[in-house]
């Protein structure tokens, strides 16, 4: 067998072939990793010294701050270490440092010590604190809303024009496809996963305002307009994002006794993706976009065990068009039901229709404009199994599209990408 045929199999296996080693021992490792950290722009490596390691193990042996117990095993020495020596590198003065951690174990020792806690963040407290950040009142979702729009369809794969656009890595997609009934059935490998299109906005959420205080006194001592001259003033705004978006993978079919398994493409339309993004303005122009971490993504496979269940995920999904309102008895099945939408003239009318479980339909007016959509929620006989006396093998609920403009793939995020679609983002 050829070390390529050995690769191979183990990529089928899900296994990542790992680079053999060229290091005599593990000092040397330690070595050249403790040298690539540092060469790092604005990292300083500090050492661990003699009287730091000695004191903190002592502050270990005898359980002071921050030693402690974990399991009924002594520990803390390390932490204890390198916050000495931290603390004198900083000239003992903890006013000056800032923590990226979840640990209380900082604050434990430094009251311990007597002296005052340096200032401690978790990543997601880290922005609030380096920025002002403020909830969006409206203006900024609609400077989002409408740069997306005009963006969509958005292309992410190698060679397409607008592969700049970047909503992070997409691991849960490779495991959906995995955990997937074909890919079950056919006993098969995801070699990988990817979303290769984003085709609609289907919502969004927790949009802040991010600013350098710098540039907030600025901006209130000298006011900019459109092309007024001076310096330019940069905002940040992150938010919550929903697409409904394009995705393939790539499958082996393994077959007994083959080297080499054939390949399979997968094509999906209409999964779910959810994208933490930071979008970069210039005197309130969008001139970049970026992304805080992995991107969730789901395949479109919406079945449910009860009708409620599928009524509080649209209650879920209707939500997340920015400035609607849901009506707290939605779920009552009567009559007409009012979605209001914030600063808009639109009109959403929601009317329960009589059904077995449930339908409805839903009217946007906007101005001399009129459309709908109507979904009902249908049962699966063939999801019973074993007779009088049997069980549902899977969810028998689902929702179907009678009519309108919703994808049948994924009707649940078609809805709030439709009404999305339809209203008026414009800045009046």
């Amino acid at each position: 067998m050829t070390a390529f045929t050995e690769q191979r199999k183990n990529l089928a296996r899900g296994r990542i072939p790992m680079p053999k080693q060229s290091h005599a021992n593990t000092g040397e490792v330690i070595e050249n990793f403790v040298r690539a950290i540092g060469e790092i722009e604005h990292v300083r490596v500090i050492a661990a010294t003699p009287e730091s390691a000695l004191a903190g193990l002592k502050d270990q042996v005898l359980q002071r701050s921050p030693g402690r117990k974990k399991d009924g095993v002594k520990t803390g020495a390390s932490d204890s270490t390198w916050l000495r020596d931290v603390l004198a590198a900083a000239d003992g003065s903890a006013e000056q440092l800032l923590f990226l951690t979840q640990d209380k174990d900082i604050r434990d020792a430094c009251q311990a010590w007597g002296i005052a806690a340096p200032l401690t963040r978790t990543r997601r407290q880290l922005r609030s604190t380096l920025f002002e950040v403020t909830i969006d009142d409206g203006h900024a979702t609609r400077a989002v809303v409408r740069y997306l729009l005009e963006q969509l369809p958005i292309g992410l794969s190698p060679g397409d024009q607008v592969t700049r656009f970047d909503i992070g890595n997409t691991p849960s997609l490779d495991r959906a496809v995995q955990s997937s009934d074909l890919v079950d059935a056919l006993d098969a490998h995801v070699l990988g996963a990817s979303v290769t299109r984003l085709t609609a906005l289907a919502g969004l959420d927790r949009v802040t305002v991010e600013s350098d205080p710098a540039d907030t006194e600025e901006a209130a001592d000298t006011p900019r307009g459109p092309g007024d001259l001076g310096s330019a003033c940069h905002h940040q705004v992150s938010a919550t994002v929903f697409f409904l978006a394009d995705a393939q993978a790539t499958i082996d079919e393994p077959f007994q006794g083959v080297d080499f398994p054939p390949t399979r493409t997968l094509e999906y339309q209409d999964a779910f993706v959810r994208a933490d993004l930071i979008f970069h303005l210039t005197d309130g122009v969008i001139t970049g976009v970026s992304s805080q971490g992995d991107a969730y993504v789901s395949l479109p496979d919406l079945t449910y065990a009860e009708p409620e269940d599928a009524l509080q995920d649209i209650r879920e999904a209707l939500s997340c068009v920015p400035g609607l309102t849901v009506p707290d008895d939605l779920e009552s099945r009567r009559g007409e039901h009012l979605l209001k939408v914030k600063d808009s003239d639109a009109g959403l009318t929601l009317t329960w229709r009589s059904h077995d479980n449930w339908a409805f339909t839903l009217e946007l007016r906007n101005g001399d404009e009129y459309d709908y959509f109507e979904v009902s929620c249908e049962y699966n006989v063939d999801a019973w199994v074993g007779g009088k006396d049997g069980f549902h093998m899977a969810d028998p609920y689902y929702l179907v599209v009678e009519e309108g403009d919703l994808s049948p793939h994924n009707p649940l995020w078609s809805m709030p990408a439709w009404i999305i679609q339809r209203l008026d983002w414009s800045t009046e």
